[in-house]
């Protein structure tokens, strides 16, 4: 799907597809390691709910990226 549109990929365009999506969920996945410590603070109490509001909405889109990307393998 391109902008909207279902289309049949080429195969050259299919492998470009999977390297970039590859690439995009692993530097999705460090995003969230790089932030679990807010996580673990927040759960611990030393965060308050407040400050761990935008750490939250952010993990939630990237997770949200990271499955559409995978279904779409």
């Amino acid at each position: 799907m391109k902008d909207g549109v279902v289309y049949e990929m080429t195969p050259e365009e299919e492998a470009l597809y999977a390297a970039d999506s590859a690439s995009r969920i692993e530097e999705l996945k460090e995003r969230l390691f790089a932030t679990d410590y807010k996580t673990l603070k927040y759960v611990e109490g030393e965060l308050s709910a407040e400050e761990f509001a935008a750490s939250c909405t952010e993990r939630a889109a990237w997770r949200a990226e990271i499955n559409e990307l995978e279904s779409a393998e």
